[in-house]
């Protein structure tokens, strides 16, 4: 597969994950979450890459992740890592 069917996917994973809610934040920030999606769409490592500072925050940034999952499968070749900012409302 060519570049194109890898941003298609990455387009996917955005989608998918913007339709969960996102974390309520009692000051302005974001959390970094890196994450893989397994061969079957299934979330094979989620953790986080920068610290919002919020330890409750970034522990909420990690479950809009988690509930995203199962992912769409992806196709062969594509990476399936990635690094979101989440935002709270």
């Amino acid at each position: 597969p060519g570049n194109a069917a890898s941003t298609n996917y990455a387009g996917l994973v955005m989608q998918h994950l913007s339709r969960v809610r996102r974390p309520r934040a009692a000051s302005p920030g974001s959390a970094f979450i890196s994450f893989t999606v397994g061969k079957r769409g299934e979330l094979e490592d989620c953790r986080i890459a920068k610290s919002s500072r919020s330890a409750r925050f970034d522990r909420d940034a990690l479950k809009v992740v988690q509930r995203a999952a199962p992912f769409p499968a992806p196709p062969p070749g594509v990476n399936r890592t990635f690094s979101v900012e989440i935002e709270g409302e």
